[in-house]
Parts: structure tokens; sequence; C-alpha cells
């Protein structure tokens, strides 16, 4: 049987390679990209293909003329940047045979932006820390950013040019990675808490179960249309939950949720766009992961 081609960005990313093996062991030829010349990620693909930065302003001619070239089926992207354009050109792109795994353009246009999402949880009625446009918390981070870029706890006067101040919390720092069908259902929801971080990307989680948090993201999920992998932040401290932000993407820290379930990819491709009936695996809850370096050599 012919294989899928899927086309993944920012394989030069340190937790890239687990995405990558999830998709090869589905049965699917990876298609990926950077603005590198190389890297460990390309090392990994079938196929790895150098693109230009998100600010060039050819980027999305040239891109779809990649796409075509290479006869891609899908699109998964992971690259907060660009994932207000890719949902832009769902339509567009689906005219040419080309999919792209990523919830509606009004969805990412909510949940790319952290005011928005705030606005979004308060409406569904998810706790949430306290936040404004103007600079009333020291805890300071961009509208739009990614990680922990741009964030700075500070006393002082600041320029709030679209950023936000918001209530720092306490307690034990938690992600959600959930997986919904097409029609916005939710297949998987999986907290695990990030024991350690670095520069917003989790080193060392663990995975647990809480019915509180399950049933907070069913009300977003009955508000919003969500499709494919999306991953939901916040923090946990004793009974007290609250939630500060929602990655409408895969993320790197899924790998965890995708060895505690199933190949969140495998179950997609083969399953859920064939709207086959789907058995969910038991989740293995107490399930921790250790990240580590490893060297490729090119």
């Amino acid at each position: 049987m012919k294989k899928k081609k899927v086309f993944i960005e920012a394989t030069g990313s340190l937790v890239s390679a687990s995405l990558i093996s999830q998709l090869q062991e589905s049965h699917l030829y990876v298609v990926s990209s950077d603005i590198t010349e190389w890297n460990a990620g390309a090392s990994l693909s079938d196929k790895y293909i150098r693109i230009p930065n998100s600010k060039n302003k050819n980027l999305w001619k040239i891109l779809i003329k990649i796409l075509k070239k290479n006869k891609i089926d899908w699109v998964i992207p992971s690259f907060d940047e660009t994932l207000r354009d890719w949902s832009a050109k769902i339509n567009l792109l689906k005219q040419k045979n080309i999919n792209v795994l990523l919830s509606p353009q009004e969805t990412i246009n909510v949940f790319t932006d952290k005011w928005l999402t705030y606005n979004a949880f308060i409406k569904a009625g998810l706790p949430t820390p306290k936040t404004s446009l103007k600079k009333i918390y020291n805890l300071v981070k961009p509208r739009n950013g990614r990680g922990s870029k741009g964030i700075v706890i500070t006393k002082k006067k600041i320029k709030m040019h679209n950023m936000i101040s918001q209530e720092k919390l306490n307690g034990k720092e938690f992600t959600v990675d959930c997986l919904f069908d097409l029609n916005g259902n939710a297949v998987y929801i999986i907290p695990r808490i990030r024991n350690k971080v670095i520069e917003g990307k989790s080193i060392n989680s663990k995975i647990f179960r809480n019915r509180k948090i399950e049933n907070y993201i069913i009300k977003l999920s009955k508000l919003y249309d969500f499709v494919g992998p999306i991953n939901i932040q916040g923090f946990i401290n004793k009974d007290e939950i609250k939630f500060t932000e929602l990655n409408p993407r895969i993320a790197g820290g899924m790998a965890l949720s995708w060895a505690a379930s199933e190949n969140w990819f495998k179950l997609w491709f083969n399953k859920i766009i064939k709207n086959k009936k789907i058995k969910n695996k038991k989740i293995k809850y107490g399930l921790t992961m250790d990240r580590y370096y490893s060297e490729i050599y090119y």
C-alpha cells in the first residue's frame, strides 16, 4: 500500500524526534522542514526540505509549491508563528487534495491570542488566573507567544503593547494532551504534571488522572470546535485548578501521552478519518517520562 505523505515543520526542535517516530510507525512518509540547512529531525525523516523563515513575504507561495511538488497528503502544523496562516488556508489546500490536521480558523484565532484565550476560559466557566491588558500584575507575557519566550516578572512599569499581565500562580504546572475527532468529540484527554521544564519544554512529566480537569475540557469543547491534537496548560494547588493557556496544535511533551495510550497518528489515519469505531486503550496513569539529549552526526 502506498504511504500517505505528511509534511511537518520545525524539525530542528529538540523534541521533534518523537513526532517523527510516531508518524513513521503509522506507515507514513515523513517530509520534514525547517529554516536550517540540516538538523537532527532531517536525519530521521524520509525527506527534508529547507524553507524560508516565517517573515519571508514569499513563504506561502513557496510552501504551497513544495506541497504540490511533493504530492503531500497531510500537513501537521506545530509552529505557533504559522498556525493562523495554515488555518486560513485549510479550504484552499483542501481543493488541492491537501489536508491540514488543525482546528478551524475561528478556533485558532482565539487560542493563539492569550487575551482571547482568557476570555474563552471565562466564557466556558473554566477557572483561570486574573488577567489584564494593563500592567496590573507582575507577570507579563506576549498576547501571541510560545513557551517562555518574552515572559517577564517585574514590578516596574512596562510597555503593554500586545502584552497581558497575569496573576502569578502557585502549585504544580500541568498540561492536558487532548485528541479530538473530526466532529469535535474528545477521543483522549490525558493530564500530565510537568515536574521539570526548560525553556517551555517538558523534560520530566508524569501522567495523572483528575476528573475535574477532564470535565472542564469537555465544557470548553462544547463552545469551541477542536479538531486533532491540542494541549491545555495550567496549575494545580491541592484541589485548586486554574487553566492558563491553550495550544491548538501538537506539542513535544505529548510523547508521554502517546506512550500512555497509543499512537494517535495511527489512530487518526486508520480509524478517525475513516469514521471507524474507536476502542480507547487503557491509559497508563502514573507513567513518567524523562528526556535526554541524543547525538546525530552528518
